[in-house]
């Protein structure tokens, strides 16, 4: 989480069941994030990633020279 202003946002990841269809997975992290805006006070967005629980790492290949 950051602060922006005087507002928090957030970034996070969330593995999933790598059988989840990618309308179910887009379903939770809409129902992660507005979760975490009724739990964390001044949280007004949150940027949620979701990867298989199996099988990421390949995905993730592909950006780690950039980091």
């Amino acid at each position: 989480m950051r602060w922006v202003g005087h507002s928090l946002r957030a970034e996070l990841a969330v593995t999933v069941d790598a059988t989840l269809t990618v309308d179910q997975a887009h379903r939770l992290a809409h129902d992660v994030e507005h979760r975490l805006l009724h739990q964390v006070q001044r949280l007004t967005a949150a940027t949620v990633h979701t990867e298989p629980a199996t099988g990421a790492e390949a995905a993730h290949e592909t950006l780690a020279h950039h980091r």
